[in-house]
């Protein structure tokens, strides 16, 4: 099948009326982590689009870390979901349906599952689909929707209102996920390859910190989101005077918004970061110790065998690098232990810095000159040579 055809040449809508639900598998009894929820959640809403058919909600009911007073839902929603599932023919929608019907954009995989099983001239169905499975590439036209469900939540507002009138909006602004609390204590260096939920080590923020304020100075701001207290945060709050998300409460929700506003963001080997760095368009850095290397590149999934043959996303997108006519300037930078900066991620940094400033906005009552704009920097190649210092 042709993966340029639009989701509306391939899909016929539905006819009004009838039973038609998309939900999200349940994780089991305690639920998950709220970056793996969001996976089958926004899966279900793009089905849910597509298909004409009424969303219904992960069951937080049952989730022991007790999200469903952010998205307004019931404790017994799980009671509703698992009627749902048994009173109404069950379509599942699986990841080797999604490979089977294209892959790609799942908006447009659904549409072409959907004309193969005729949903569209039945009355009632739901269809379910689970797993984390198809990456953020999949889902990235549902980026809206993941951040009207965080601004959702009843204390997010609040919390990110009191956060800004901590920060101040001319200085560049560098958010760090520190996960400590259920992540456990810092392993080997040479063991962090590959290896996800476990808390890196406090001293690669703080060289980080290091080397940016270096170059930045008394121009840049840390805000550091955390489940940890402010005295285990070393450095970070006693030099270089953080502001920190400790205390705060009902916060899992702001707290992603906050990580992902960040003119910079330093992201733990977590889906909570990933989704921060999915849900903003600005530069990330990744700990270098973690990352796979592919034919001289980095990959987070590069090395899983699904990741090897020519027409899967990571090896595509080496050849895309590589035949590229124009030069591609890397968003997610390696950074090693010694907390290095990567030269042009500094250059692309201080344009940002630039930008910020008031006095130079018209909007908040700046001028500018009437002067020629500036050229373009030169971009920096997609290859392991861009990442070095």
């Amino acid at each position: 099948m042709d993966s340029r055809r639009s989701v509306s040449a391939v899909h016929t809508p539905a006819k009004p009326g009838g039973l038609r639900y998309c939900m999200p598998s349940a994780f089991g009894k305690h639920g998950a982590g709220l970056g793996n929820e969001f996976f089958p959640w926004v899966r279900a809403y793009i089905a849910a689009q597509v298909l004409g058919a009424k969303l219904i909600n992960p069951a937080f009911g049952r989730n022991s870390r007790g999200y469903g007073k952010y998205f307004g839902t019931s404790r017994f929603d799980w009671v509703f979901n698992k009627v749902v599932e048994r009173v109404l023919p069950k379509v599942e929608f699986s990841e080797r349906d999604y490979l089977e019907y294209g892959g790609g954009d799942v908006a447009l995989a659904i549409a072409r599952f959907a004309e193969a099983k005729h949903l569209s001239e039945r009355s009632k169905y739901v269809l379910v689909t689970g797993g984390m499975w198809g990456g953020f590439d999949h889902i990235q036209s549902a980026r809206d929707f993941v951040r009207a469900r965080l601004y959702q939540s009843p204390a997010t507002a609040n919390n990110l209102f009191w956060l800004r009138q901590k920060l101040d909006p001319d200085k560049l602004l560098v958010t760090m996920h520190v996960r400590l609390g259920d992540f456990g204590a810092p392993i080997v260096v040479d063991a962090y390859r590959g290896k996800f939920n476990v808390a890196l080590p406090l001293e690669w923020y703080e060289r980080v910190a290091d080397s940016l304020f270096e170059i930045f100075g008394a121009s840049m701001q840390l805000l550091v989101v955390t489940d940890g207290q402010e005295d285990q945060l070393g450095k970070l709050v006693t030099q270089y005077e953080a502001v920190t998300t400790c205390g705060m409460t009902d916060s899992d929700c702001s707290d992603l918004l906050a990580l992902a506003a960040g003119d910079l963001a330093v992201c733990s080997v977590s889906s909570y970061s990933m989704w921060a760095a999915f849900l903003s368009d600005a530069p990330y850095l990744w700990f270098e110790p973690n990352l796979q290397q592919l034919d001289n590149f980095y990959s987070i999934w590069g090395h899983e065998p699904s990741q090897q043959e020519n027409s899967a996303p990571t090896r595509l997108a080496m050849q895309r690098c590589l035949s590229s006519v124009e030069e591609i300037r890397p968003r997610g930078c390696p950074v090693d232990m010694d907390g290095r900066i990567p030269q042009p991620l500094v250059d692309q940094l201080r344009i940002k810095l630039g930008t910020k400033q008031r006095a130079a906005d018209l909007l908040y009552y700046g001028v500018c000159r009437p002067s020629v704009l500036q050229p373009s920097p030169t971009e920096v190649p997609c290859s392991m040579d861009s990442f070095s210092s």
